[in-house]
């Protein structure tokens, strides 16, 4: 009895021991975040992200997402995850703030959804001491748009930036060529049994700015900017894309493969679409920085399109970040001086290898804007 009483002791202990190593454990910090705004307008407004921990704490930035809202406070599709880079050590109780560069495509998310009369949310991710940390999330709308509670802040800028009434105006047209070249295999051979699936194809886009457009340019601070004749931000171009797509995917099974899953002889399907034309889309045009020059469509002018549109349906890989079968990849140009005078012909030119179990996928585009000063 007395070594059955040690052993409950021992034991008991032993509970006591790990129950105060818990209790006597720092507890989780407290984290405050608030999404901020340096500039009052949609071109040069830059977002910042307050932190604060009621002890002391390590405040790494994740992601950031962009998620587009209807005026009647409906999401859009389109939203992309963007990875964040830094961290900070904090005091307990002292606030730091940490700038949030937002990608050219969610640069024009929020552009495009606050044009329209709409909504973008905003959503910042954190870690917190090296482990997942919260989320806050900040609306963002013209001084025109009714208040809806979308997010924890909010807030309001303006369409029309405040530039020079000399700043020059350009006559501004866009054209280019972007092609994506996929293929892959992966068959598999056992005994007498064969998986097949592999596929290969191409889709080539010519773009063109249906006609040429005006815009002034000039520069606000560290940013230079580019708004229609208007004035009213952003700058977007209509555009036609002509697209040309040929693509197959193989799979199936050949051989004796009893009990594995597929169709004895199944091989690429039947005819597609090859060639289609998009006359609707529109590509928006603006600065990051003072130097760079970027260009991507507009997502609001791909959403609804279907193969009963007149668009190719062929099979097709896209590049990693693309929202749409048809998106661009953006490229920038750099710009010795935004005001430069006179007629300025710029190319920009990219290319990336996105990775395929059994191949890869390769995207290359160029693009050409021509803008040609005109009088004031």
């Amino acid at each position: 009895m007395k070594r059955t009483h040690s052993i409950l002791l021992a034991v008991l202990l032993a509970l006591c021991a790990s129950l105060s190593a818990v209790t006597g454990a720092a507890a989780a910090p407290l984290v405050e975040l608030k999404i901020e705004a340096k500039g009052a307008d949609v071109l040069t407004q830059e977002l910042q992200l307050r932190a604060e921990c009621d002890s002391a704490c390590t405040i790494g930035l994740a992601n950031v997402n962009v998620l587009r809202f209807s005026r009647e406070g409906e999401q859009l599709p389109g939203a992309a995850t963007q990875p964040l880079k830094g961290s900070k050590r904090l005091s307990a109780k002292r606030a730091v703030t940490f700038d949030v560069p937002l990608s050219t495509w969610n640069r024009s998310h929020l552009q495009s959804a606050v044009a329209g009369g709409g909504y973008a949310v905003v959503q910042v991710a954190v870690t917190v001491d090296g482990g997942e940390g919260p989320y806050t999330t900040a609306s963002v709308r013209a001084p025109s748009t009714p208040k809806k509670f979308l997010a924890q802040e909010e807030i309001v800028v303006d369409l029309k930036p405040q530039i020079p009434a000399a700043a020059p105006r350009y006559r501004i047209s866009v054209s280019g060529l972007q092609t994506t070249d996929w293929s892959y295999d992966r068959d598999k051979t056992t005994g007498t049994c064969t998986v097949v699936s592999n596929g290969a194809g191409k889709q080539t886009i010519r773009f063109a700015s249906k006609k040429s457009a005006i815009g002034r340019i000039a520069a606000i601070g560290a940013e230079a900017v580019l708004v229609p004749a208007s004035g009213r931000a952003p700058f977007v171009l209509p555009m036609q894309l002509k697209i040309e797509r040929d693509g197959k995917f193989n799979a199936g099974v050949s051989g004796q493969c009893e009990g594995v899953f597929g169709v004895e002889g199944s091989g690429p399907p039947g005819p597609c679409q090859r060639t289609g034309t998009l006359d609707t889309a529109r590509a928006q045009l603006m600065f990051s920085g003072r130097d760079r020059l970027n260009l991507s469509l507009d997502p609001d002018s791909l959403l609804g399109f279907a193969p009963a549109a007149g668009l190719p349906d062929c099979p097709i890989m896209p590049f990693a970040e693309a929202d749409d079968n048809l998106d661009l990849m953006d490229a920038v140009h750099r710009l010795a001086a935004p005001g430069a005078a006179g007629k300025v012909i710029l190319i920009a030119k990219r290319s990336k290898t996105d990775k395929l179990e059994g191949g890869a996928t390769k995207t290359t585009v160029r693009w050409t804007v021509t803008l040609s000063k005109i009088g004031r």
